[in-house]
């Protein structure tokens, strides 16, 4: 597995909420050496800088190149971003769908959905305007 990759800012004023959806990709689960496959929605609050957009692509793809854990994938993302960018909230939410259970054990087909958050998100009223953003309305997200 190759460095992590830089996380590239540029000044900036911006206040809103930078979110990133539908992000598609696979990992393998640590458990049992099978594809996860994944649809992640990542969103910062920035604070005096923003990160370029690609960058973020790159982060979630550095952080799946290796063997995991979905509950600790979301953490793992979160934490490194809120590390280096010191934002003012960041929040990582992702759709798993497991082969490990579609192929052995229960046999289903079904999502399983995680999130992290820090700073801002903490707030009720921010978190649902993110899951707002990524189509989370009680139903689906």
């Amino acid at each position: 597995r190759e460095g992590k990759p830089q996380l590239t800012t540029f000044p900036s004023k911006a206040k809103g909420m930078v979110t990133k959806t539908g992000i598609k990709i696979y990992s393998w689960c640590e458990h049992h050496i099978v594809p996860i496959k994944m649809t992640i929605h990542f969103s910062y609050l920035p604070q005096d800088k923003v990160v370029g957009i690609s960058k973020i692509i790159r982060l979630i793809e550095w952080c799946c190149s290796r063997l995991v854990i979905q509950e600790e994938l979301n953490e793992d993302i979160v934490e490194i971003f809120e590390k280096e960018i010191q934002p003012k909230g960041v929040m990582c939410v992702i759709e798993g769908e497991h082969f490990c259970e579609e192929i052995r054990g229960v046999k289903t087909k079904n999502r399983t959905i995680t999130s992290a958050l820090r700073g801002a998100y903490n707030n009720l009223d921010t978190r649902t305007e993110f899951l707002r953003l990524i189509g989370g309305n009680g139903n689906k997200i």
